[in-house]
């Protein structure tokens, strides 16, 4: 029997989450049933380095648009599969009007619309439930996002906890870390870690929340990984300025998964939210709970990933999310059976081995197949996001939702209708 030949494309092969979705595909995509090929509209990097020691193809193109189409016309492959932000690209629109793959699926990273590739692509799939319904969606006509199902799916990304298991420190190893880092013994610690270095990715309010925590806490240290230079300055300012370790951002694999397992606490703000937050799969892939905030005004996939009082909880003014973090701190059994469920969780729902299952049925368009999360789920989840927007450790006062809600929902309003316009 001939296999189906599939091309994985993106714009680049270096770290990050989309690329790291992209490997693990190729890695779990069923080598009996497809031949799998992959391609860098514009650069490589460690990705590429790696699937290439696997024995994958990989051609990168350096941005030569007219040599990726004359790639696919000889080529012929039966399946192109293209992982983008979703906003609009010129390459993507002179590629994908070519026709020259029969079939199109586009894994949209940031649920961005892009109206111009649209007719082009045959099935879309959002990395979480959230984007799909909240960001995508309602772009569409009315009579669109009611017959949204096949075309327009959610499939999580895979996440391999094997890999990460190989970075496995011993106890030894973790208070070897913890002595280098200068954390005394019996000092709790909580950390923000994983995330990029971008302004956009920081939120004062895992910040705001720690004097309120060391007056109840004081043995407590935070570490910091890849802080914008502006935000470590200003830290360095600040009373307790003693109780942050700031740690540079990494590309090290193993060095990344060390600062995981030395928190008992993982603490996740972004200004921006998360549409799948690779960190929190992380965190909990690492048995740790999590504390996080809502931010209705942008991406919120992490109501998704933290389910309020089976992962983590959900925080969204510094008194709550002091609380919050207090109480996890004081319960070594919760943290214990909230870091399992997160595991758990991993393990059972983005699972690489049920992620792949459906994107195969999906390039064997297979329509029987019992895909996860369903239609009925996505439409369920509609009306629970409106639920898990209430939740809060601490029901917030007017005040505070004002000042951490309402005011940051107004100002996101503000930047997206700017936006538009530009873009007119």
């Amino acid at each position: 029997m001939s296999k189906t030949r599939v091309l994985e494309i993106i714009n680049t092969l270096g770290v990050g989450g989309a690329q790291r979705t992209l490997e693990s595909f190729c890695r779990y995509l069923s080598k009996d049933l497809f031949e799998v090929k992959i391609a860098a509209v514009e650069f490589g990097g460690k990705r590429a380095e790696e699937l290439m020691t696997e024995g994958f193809l990989v051609d990168v193109f350096n941005g030569d648009v007219a040599a990726v189409k004359n790639y696919l016309q000889r080529e012929k492959f039966d399946i192109l599969h293209l992982h983008r932000s979703g906003r609009f690209e010129q390459h993507w629109l002179s590629i994908l009007k070519e026709r020259l793959v029969p079939f199109v699926v586009e894994t949209n990273v940031f649920a961005e619309f892009d109206k111009t590739t649209n007719p082009f692509i045959d099935v879309h799939l959002c990395k979480s439930m959230m984007m799909l319904n909240e960001r995508y969606l309602p772009n569409l006509s009315k009579s669109e996002r009611g017959s949204f199902w096949p075309k327009y799916r959610v499939l999580y990304n895979p996440v391999d906890v094997g890999l990460f298991d190989r970075f496995k420190l011993s106890d030894q190893e973790i208070a070897d870390k913890r002595r280098e880092l200068r954390i005394n013994e019996g000092e709790f610690v909580i950390g923000k870690v994983g995330a990029r270095a971008a302004i956009e990715k920081w939120s004062w309010l895992v910040v705001d929340m720690l004097p309120l925590l060391l007056r109840e806490i004081p043995n407590v240290k935070m570490i910091i990984q890849s802080a914008p230079a502006e935000v470590v300055e200003n830290l360095k300012q600040k009373p307790y300025a003693d109780r942050f370790i700031f740690c540079p951002e990494t590309t090290d694999e193993r060095e990344q998964a060390g600062y995981y397992q030395l928190l008992d606490v993982f603490v996740h703000t972004s200004k921006i939210g998360e549409a799948f937050g690779n960190t929190l799969n992380e965190a909990m892939v690492w048995r740790k709970p999590i504390v996080t905030s809502s931010t209705p005004w942008a991406d919120n996939g992490q109501l998704e990933q933290v389910e309020h009082g089976k992962n983590g909880f959900l925080a969204s003014t510094p008194r709550s999310f002091a609380a919050a973090v207090a109480y996890l701190l004081k319960n070594e059994s919760q943290r214990q059976n909230l870091g399992r469920a997160g595991r758990s969780k991993i393990e059972t729902k983005y699972s690489p081995v049920k992620t792949v299952a459906n994107l195969e049925n999906i390039f064997l368009q297979v329509g029987s197949f019992d895909f996860y999360p369903s239609r009925k789920l996505i439409e369920e989840y509609r009306q629970e996001y409106k639920q898990r927007l209430l939740l809060d450790f601490i029901k917030p006062t007017f005040l505070e939702k004002l000042k951490y809600v309402y005011l940051p929902q107004f100002k996101g309003s503000i930047a997206k209708l700017k936006n538009v316009l530009l873009q007119k």
